[in-house]
């Protein structure tokens, strides 16, 4: 998953859930920088190349604030800068929905272009804990995307080892493909040094659609939680 989808269904499942569930708010602040080999949205490199990117992501309750901007080193230049809110609800016990909206800039020829989405939710407190959501771009993408999520963690003494898997649909969003796009599978090792987790990943990503690519993504990330 791209980082904003994978942070939007973290939020979800951790304060829809998770806080509900305990019966109190919970709050955290939470800010990583990483790089990568690709910067994919939605299946969709949104870079030539390896990025750079670094996000914030702040949850109070049920409220979840976040921000991404991206480097992008063959453009020797800021690429996207992204800030996103959201809102979780536990339905029933291990159910939460969620909703939210974003404004995301990318700097394109002629200068920056501002464009608006906002996205919707389901994620399940279940093994593989899935998360289905749809996100709508007004502008710029002028399109649907609607993507169904799995993911597991596994605790190995320090370690913990996080799989995931994703499948998207479009139609219209940022291209001319409508239909199944693409699958994803990965897996990530958060390793933590102090203040300071270290998290290489490796991501598979095959095309379902002609105008979709295959894709290997490779990345480090460093992440502090307060």
């Amino acid at each position: 998953m791209n980082v904003k989808i994978r942070v939007i269904a973290l939020a979800a499942m951790g304060a829809g859930i998770s806080s509900s569930a305990a019966g109190q708010a919970s709050s955290s602040l939470g800010v990583e920088l990483g790089v990568r080999n690709h910067h994919v949205v939605a299946g969709m490199p949104f870079a030539a190349g390896s990025v750079t990117r670094a996000a914030a992501t702040g949850t109070s309750g049920r409220l979840t604030l976040g921000g991404l901007v991206v480097y992008d080193h063959d453009l020797g230049d800021f690429g996207e800068a992204d800030v996103f809110a959201q809102a979780d609800v536990e339905l029933t016990p291990g159910l939460a929905a969620f909703v939210g909206g974003s404004v995301n800039n990318f700097n394109l020829v002629g200068g920056w272009q501002t464009t608006f989405e906002a996205f919707a939710g389901l994620a399940v407190a279940a093994p593989m804990n899935p998360v289905v959501m749809v996100v709508h771009d007004f502008d710029i993408g002028d399109g649907t995307h609607a993507l169904l999520a799995v993911g597991h963690d596994v605790s190995m003494g320090p370690v913990t080892l996080s799989t995931s898997a994703s499948l998207g649909y479009n139609r219209s969003y940022y291209s001319d493909t409508s239909g199944f796009a693409y699958a994803d599978a990965g897996v990530a090792a958060a390793l933590p040094f102090s203040m300071v987790t270290l998290t290489p990943s490796v991501t598979i990503q095959r095309a379902i659609a002609d105008t979709f690519q295959h894709l290997e993504i490779v990345g480090l990330t460093a992440s502090v939680t307060f």
